[in-house]
């Protein structure tokens, strides 16, 4: 009976250690599990906290970088525009780049106006924008002036227009450097708060994870929840570095192909920057670039291989990429949906990528990438390629505008001759050759009676006739130009005087045929020539030229008359055999 007594009595006492072990065990349960729970809601709330501040770096930075961008992009498009317009004579063509030019300025005014509001007030910045606006003052007064001279000038390098003008593009382009320096400003900040950001959520990892190991046995649904929850933040924030060092990047590479195009100075030289900016990019594939002729019905190959393995394609009308304006991607040519250019090519079936090429706003030319079958270059790849064809095609834009300018400025606008200035320089090159040459002096007869009986619309239709006349009718290495008002003037080089009288009186009888269609009414044209003597300056051979025009005149006009060989010979004297075009 006692037996069973204190067997009665230690099963209580067992029972109460199993109740005090089990409240033990459940008690050292409860306290890690709250501890686990307090140390898990302070991590939780730590990476709450980071989610924070990576939505207001965002919010704070991101945002004013984006608009700053697109006021740069704004300004360059603006810049481009203007330039445009003051590098052409025609009204037309002004009137269209002003408008554009005005446009992407209001588009620049939204994108500051947005950026002010958000803006995260850096240092400097207010000193900055204070810059800024007097630089706003100045473009904005520059501008409109320019843009009244070109409606009211003849010439759009006249100092009227260039002088304002000039004023316009500095201001513009010191604006442009300071957008540049705060947006390159904000990019440094977001890097910095992104760093930091990062070096926090690492901190905030550890301490979860610590506390996953401590309440491991008690709560590990709960640590992997948000084991899981801190994993994805960080792969979230790790994609984000990703796109932020993939967008610094792309940065650089567009600040390296700007830098490297404004030195390249010519359209040559540009599509030597843009073969090396391709090698660079995508060296394990095929590139050629095709651009259209002045035609622009052709294309012509500027970089690539010509041993049969390029793009057949030779009309920019054919090339999907150049008719829709936009990149188009063909993993493999031998897809239904495959461009029709690269099927059947000696090298077998590829993939290619075509980036359209635009030069002044028009898709005029293609990029072509080919790559191995079903390997077309990845979408970042292809971002750099779009980058380089973008900034290419804006800088091959800017130097035919130059160019163009340039040969404006060198020519007659109502005749397409050389002008005075650019005539007298040619001859020059022509006398520091050591080359002889043949001067012929030539005028309209009676040219103010032709303007005041039928009008100046008349007269100029005239002076364009005998230009063209003139111009057909020399040499192809001869210089014609006009002088001034009715007067034109003929260089020869290494041509005989009496060779020199033949090509005038060739030029005299295309004039009278010319005349025969009724185009213009009835006028002559009288000649002085002279033989360039060895070491006299053009003046003093223009002078003896004049003076055998003017003996034309007085003989009756229509006519061509030889200057004496020498300055010391005697006065000058007509052709034995004289053929007249008409009327004197």
């Amino acid at each position: 009976m006692h037996g069973s007594g204190e067997t009665r009595h230690e099963e209580p006492v067992r029972a109460r250690r199993r109740v005090r072990s089990h409240r033990r065990v459940l008690a050292l349960t409860l306290t890690f599990v709250v501890v686990s729970t307090a140390v898990l809601a302070l991590g939780v709330q730590r990476l709450s906290d980071l989610q924070s501040q990576a939505r207001d770096a965002e919010d704070e930075l991101v945002r004013p970088a984006a608009l700053l961008q697109q006021l740069a992009d704004a300004q360059q498009q603006s810049m481009a525009a203007f330039q445009a317009a003051v590098s052409t004579d025609d009204h037309e063509l002004q009137t269209t780049h002003l408008t554009d030019a005005s446009t992407f300025g209001e588009r620049g005014t939204r994108a500051d106006k947005q950026y002010r509001r958000v803006a995260a007030g850096l240092p400097g910045e207010r000193t900055a924008w204070a810059r800024y606006d007097e630089l706003t003052t100045v473009q904005t007064d520059a501008g409109r002036q320019a843009a009244l001279a070109l409606l009211n000038s003849p010439s759009a390098s006249a100092p009227e227009v260039r002088h304002p003008a000039d004023a316009y593009l500095t201001a513009s382009g010191q604006k442009l450097e300071i957008t540049t320096e705060l947006e390159e400003a904000y990019v440094d900040r977001i890097e910095t708060a992104v760093g930091d950001v990062g070096s926090d959520a690492g901190t905030s990892l550890r301490i979860v994870l610590i506390a996953f190991a401590i309440a491991l046995a008690v709560a590990l649904t709960i640590a992997g929840f948000h084991l899981r929850s801190a994993l994805v933040q960080e792969r979230q924030l790790e994609r984000e570095d990703r796109a932020r060092d993939e967008a610094a990047g792309h940065n650089a590479f567009e600040a390296r192909i700007q830098r490297a195009l404004e030195m390249s100075g010519t359209e040559a030289g540009s599509y030597r920057v843009l073969a090396e900016a391709l090698d660079e990019v995508v060296p394990d594939f095929r590139s050629e670039v095709l651009v259209a002729d002045s035609s622009r019905a052709h294309f012509r190959r500027v970089l690539g291989s010509d041993d049969g393995e390029g793009c057949g394609v030779t009309v920019p009308g054919d090339c999907p990429a150049t008719r829709a304006g936009q990149t188009a991607t063909f993993t493999s040519s031998s897809d239904l949906d495959a461009c029709p250019f690269l099927k059947d090519r000696p090298m077998g079936a590829c993939s290619a990528t075509c980036v359209p090429l635009s030069i002044a706003g028009r898709a005029v030319g293609v990029v072509h990438v080919v790559g191995e079958d079903r390997a077309p270059p990845p979408q970042s790849t292809t971002v750099d390629v779009e980058l380089i064809a973008r900034r290419a095609g804006e800088r091959i834009g800017l130097v035919r505008a130059f160019e163009a300018s340039e040969i404006q400025a060198q020519t007659d606008p109502l005749t397409g001759l050389m002008n005075r200035r650019s005539f007298e320089n040619r001859v020059r090159e022509i006398v520091a050759d050591g080359s002889s040459y043949t001067l012929a002096y030539a005028d309209l007869d009676r040219f103010k009676d032709l303007n005041d009986t039928h009008g100046h619309d008349t007269g100029d239709r005239a002076l364009r006739l005998f230009a063209r006349v003139l111009r057909d009718g020399v040499r192809p290495h001869d210089l014609p130009a006009r002088y001034g008002g009715e007067e034109f003037v003929i260089a020869l080089p290494d041509c005989s005087v009496t060779d020199a009288v033949s090509v005038m009186e060739r030029v005299r009888e295309h004039l009278a045929l010319a005349i025969g269609e009724g185009s213009v009414p009835t006028f002559t044209v009288s000649m002085g020539i002279a033989g360039a003597a060895d070491r006299e300056g053009l003046q003093d051979a223009m002078a003896r030229a004049d003076e055998a025009l003017l003996s034309a005149k007085a003989q009756g006009r229509d006519r061509i008359v030889v200057a004496p060989s020498s300055p010391t010979d005697p006065s000058p004297v007509p052709l034995d055999a004289r053929r007249s075009t008409g009327a004197a």
